[in-house]
């Protein structure tokens, strides 16, 4: 036992069978949201054109963990005909203009995995990215020509736009944006979500994310991002933000804390009870949302996705004693 009540090898159980729901969901188009609705409560069934955020997000949470079959055709689906420029959210239709926030992050998976070998194209895109700016200086969310998108601003969105930015280790010039960010975050603004993200522990955790690559910005940030978690531990009971709150303490370098991992607690009971015992899956929540439309996107694949990554985080944090023990039954 890790606690009191949480039990390592029914959290083991839970992940062998969430990750072997999402081999099963794997297509040759990825992994797919499949519900819209008028809330988080309310999402239903409905095809829609198919976006590569959500395979981008299993590539980058569980790489590791899923099998090379399915990583190889997610890597199929979302690359682009060109690397080294930007890149739309849909991958077939051109509903939107490209954006950062996606470019940045298959470009840093592409980066993680050791297939970008051409340096100079890739600060060509970084500069790009860092230059598509407002006039406070703060990232925007899409590239021009963006007809009615201008000055388009998402506090997540320019976030994860700045993922391959530290990763390049290139010094860019940042401090207007992360200024944006930390105000955003010290002033508690993020609690009532942002533009295309509905939930406070979505901006926490692509923050401590982000800014776990970056030194300078990891000893500016992490110390508020911990303080601002540790006042979200239970406070909502949907999967996604469970699943956050839990990984979020990963990425602050808090997973064997016993004083995080006791509050955490609870969070972890919660969300083991959102999974389905006979698929793996679990019960469907939404990521993202329509701007300032009340319209919700998401489904059971974005939640197992995180579900299990959270679940895979809590479990390697465990004590080796407690491994050991489960390894051995």
């Amino acid at each position: 036992m890790t606690g009191k009540h949480i039990n390592v090898k029914s959290i083991y159980n839970s992940v062998r069978v969430g990750l072997g729901y999402l081999e099963k969901s794997c297509k040759e188009t990825g992994l797919q949201n499949d519900c819209i609705g008028t809330s988080r409560s309310t999402l239903n069934t409905t095809k829609h054109a198919e976006d590569i955020f959500c395979s981008l997000m299993a590539l980058d949470l569980l790489g590791t963990s899923l099998s090379q079959q399915t990583k190889k055709k997610l890597y199929e689906f979302v690359l682009p005909k060109h690397i080294y420029f930007p890149i739309n959210y849909y991958k077939f239709e051109r509903l939107i203009p490209d954006d950062a926030e996606n470019s940045s992050l298959l470009h840093y998976l592409l980066k993680r995995e050791g297939y970008l070998v051409n340096k100079e194209k890739l600060l060509g895109l970084c500069r790009l990215i860092s230059l598509n700016t407002n006039k406070e200086g703060h990232i925007q969310v899409y590239f021009p020509p963006r007809p009615n998108r201008e000055d388009r601003v998402d506090p997540c969105c320019g976030t994860n736009a700045m993922r391959i930015l530290y990763a390049s280790g290139n010094d860019w010039k940042l401090e207007a944006n992360e200024d944006f960010l930390y105000s955003f975050l010290a002033e508690e603004r993020f609690l009532a979500g942002t533009r295309y993200y509905s939930s406070p522990d979505t901006f926490l955790f692509f923050l401590a994310r982000t800014t776990s690559l970056n030194e300078r910005a990891k000893g500016r940030f992490h110390a508020v991002i911990h303080d601002k978690l540790k006042q979200r531990i239970g406070s909502s009971n949907f999967p996604l933000d469970l699943a956050m709150r839990i990984l979020t303490i990963e990425d602050l370098g808090l997973a064997k804390c016993t004083e995080m991992r006791r509050r955490i607690e609870s969070d972890v009971m919660a969300l083991l009870e959102h999974q389905c015992k006979e698929s793996g899956s679990f019960t469907k929540d939404s990521l993202w949302k329509m701007g300032s439309a009340d319209t919700f996107f998401g489904g059971e694949v974005i939640s197992t996705i995180f579900g299990v990554a959270a679940l895979r985080s809590y479990l390697l944090g465990c004590s080796a004693e407690n491994i050991h023990h489960l390894i051995t039954e």
